[in-house]
């Protein structure tokens, strides 16, 4: 069994997790003063959002030098450091990898705008206007805006999928190529874990540079960036050998695991896994309505789509998407983590979501995220907010003041609070991460699902050994499920109950999910 089907992923927004120094921004020693927590809450590996030399436009995805750590974060040897006492505690390190886009403050883009025929020149995508001088096509960005912006100095366009700030690398040309791939060697040479690889759709863009059409189903409600289908700025087809050339890579070093970054079909998901990804870290499973129909079509579609021989990933959220407690009623919530946890596959999850944290507030003057800046209504610091982790002074984030406010709300579930309450919520995640982790059938065990009242969403998991049966409730009053042949035990509940069930049958409470082992009856 590879370590990566058996853990737990936790993401962690290096600025936002513990500051070490007092200068309000998290860092790499604040993260290694947290290992402990991490290694009792039964994580098995730390995903780091990006710690590189950065101009710190877009929270580091600007890179302005892949193989160095930025001051404000740390430095190369406190990244060593890290990565040796997580390894001391067997947790693992996969590291955010940004290939898609630079810094425009790299050197390599500093030189590609000094002359058509500089070196650098093709390292990103040039255009000339289009004949009345406009852009070269009707490609638009992150912000719904043009994704082409003008450079006087040498008369053409430069693209890029989210800011002007982020130049897009150009993956047709062999000489990237070759430089990416060496700041994989570099990072997985130093013994990273992983990597977990950023915008990975956008790598390849159409040659011909195509308009793309507009998007039939777009509404005022949706982000202008939805305006269009982008057939031809991401996912193109030569794209798979690029997933398959970059697996080749990390496979020279032994036991580490290949993640992406996708928000497309289960079906184009298990296109990429063939190509060579490891794990897909798809939300559609809780980003969607948490009700049983939708997931039970999430789930169903997963499977049916994942190829035997891989294994999907199951993410509750990330820096890029409201905060799981802001998605899902606060009754239901605890629902929501069991079945994550229970699911077939790897969940990955956000700091912060084992203490409930909501989307907060933050003030439009005190807005970093470029799309904030931009539009305050799809501004995404709100769900980037410093980690709680004290009642005292900025909620034991940092001596300073924070990067982010930290509002009261978030400030009340610290984690020091729910340490001391045996029905937090932080406490019921470790109870149901532990159980996880110590039963083979909830990790690799088959999924198959089971026939249940309407309101409810039930399944098995079993392997040669064992089975056990979730079963999650949705409705306001309490349902009963019949179990023939069969009387139970209660290993975990999101409510407080015995542990014993009546034979043949199970009365859920009103949002009450279960874990239950079969007996049969004598």
């Amino acid at each position: 069994m590879v370590w990566w089907k058996e853990a737990v992923v936790y993401e962690i927004l290096v600025p936002s997790f513990q500051d070490s120094n007092g200068d309000g921004i998290g860092d790499l020693p604040g993260i290694r003063q947290r290992l402990d927590y991490l290694k009792e809450l039964g994580i098995g590996a730390l995903w780091l959002a990006p710690f590189y030399k950065t101009e710190f436009f877009d929270i580091g995805y600007d890179v302005s030098d892949y193989c160095a750590v930025d001051p404000r974060f740390g430095t190369l040897g406190d990244f060593q450091q890290l990565l040796e006492e997580a390894h001391r505690r067997d947790l693992r390190i996969i590291i955010d990898y940004v290939p898609n886009h630079t810094s425009h403050k790299h050197p390599w883009f500093l030189q590609s705008r000094e002359s058509r025929t500089n070196r650098y020149r093709d390292y990103y995508l040039w255009a000339d206007p289009a004949p009345d001088g406009g852009a070269p096509n009707n490609w638009i960005n992150r912000f719904g805006l043009s994704a082409w912006t003008f450079d006087e100095k040498t008369d053409q366009y430069y693209f890029g999928s989210f800011a002007p700030e982020q130049p897009d690398l150009n993956w047709r040309n062999p000489a990237v190529i070759d430089e990416m791939f060496g700041v994989l060697r570099f990072w997985l040479g130093m013994g990273v874990d992983g990597v977990r690889v950023d915008a990975m759709a956008h790598l390849i863009k159409d040659k011909r540079l195509r308009r793309n059409p507009r998007d039939p189903s777009y509404t005022d409600k949706l982000e202008p960036s939805n305006k269009l289908a982008p057939f031809y700025s991401q996912n193109q087809p030569e794209l798979l050998r690029v997933i398959f050339d970059m697996k080749e890579a990390i496979a020279q070093y032994p036991d580490r695991v290949f993640m992406g970054e996708v928000f497309l079909s289960a079906e184009q998901i298990s296109i990429f896994q063939r190509a060579g990804a490891d794990l897909l870290l798809s939300t559609s499973m809780l980003q969607g309505e948490f009700e049983p129909n939708h997931l039970q079509h999430s789930i169903d579609n997963i499977e049916a789509t994942t190829a035997q021989d891989s294994w999907p990933a199951r993410a509750s959220g990330d820096h890029d998407l409201n905060r799981l407690a802001s998605r899902v009623k606060p009754e239901q919530l605890r629902m929501a983590a069991l079945l994550q946890l229970t699911v077939r596959g790897t969940p990955t999850m956000y700091y912060g979501e084992e203490l409930g944290l909501k989307d907060g507030h933050v003030p439009s003057e005190r807005m970093v995220d470029p799309s904030g800046r931009n539009d305050p209504r799809y501004g995404r610091d709100r769900y980037r907010l410093p980690m709680p982790w004290t009642s005292g002074k900025n909620a034991g984030f940092s001596e300073g003041t924070p990067w982010l406010p930290i509002d009261d709300e978030t400030a009340s579930k610290n984690v020091a609070g729910q340490e001391r309450d045996s029905d937090s919520l932080l406490q019921f995640y470790r109870r149901l991460i532990k159980l996880r982790s110590s039963t083979p059938a909830l990790i690799t065990g088959d999924y198959t699902p089971l026939e249940a009242p309407e309101s409810v969403l039930a399944f098995r998991r079993s392997d040669e050994r064992s089975g056990l049966m979730i079963a999650l409730n949705f409705q306001k009053q309490s349902v009963t499920w019949p179990m023939p042949n069969t009387k139970a035990t209660v290993l975990l509940s999101t409510h407080a109950r015995s542990s014993c069930c009546s034979d043949n049958e199970l009365v859920l409470a009103p949002n009450e999910g279960v874990i239950v082992e079969p007996r049969p009856m004598s």
